[in-house]
């Protein structure tokens, strides 16, 4: 083993810029960074104060939620079968945790006019025919 080494084999690497997760996380997985992303996205778009530690922890159970719900997503893509028992109660979940977030999409009637969803939509994607 290289001497000059920081860590040793029973540590985790350290990783300064992963403040919501816990020592033993490694941040720099795929996973990881996924998981930053929706936590920085949820807490910019909460209306309430991301910093206090009931709506952290709403907002850590969210992205919690929707990575285990991106998952079932793969996996039905790969053409598994869901547990629709599963499905359900994190979609529900998902709800009430955004609901209680003040994350909830828009009513019709707030959202602005566009036109055309749909070309709004491939627009925002980038789908060109």
């Amino acid at each position: 083993m290289d001497s000059s080494s920081n860590t040793s084999p029973m540590q985790p690497p350290k990783v300064s810029d992963v403040p919501r997760f816990s020592k033993h996380v490694d941040g720099r997985t795929r996973e990881a960074r996924r998981w930053r992303t929706l936590y920085r996205d949820f807490a910019f778009h909460t209306p309430q104060d991301a910093n206090l530690p009931p709506i952290v922890t709403q907002l850590r159970s969210l992205v919690g939620i929707t990575m285990a719900l991106e998952a079932i997503e793969i996996a039905q893509a790969r053409g598994e079968a869901a547990g629709t028992e599963d499905l359900t109660r994190l979609v529900h979940a998902q709800a009430r945790l955004m609901e209680s977030l003040k994350l909830t999409p828009r009513s019709r009637s707030e959202r602005p006019e566009d036109g055309d969803s749909l070309a709004a939509y491939r627009e925002c994607v980038g789908f060109d025919p």
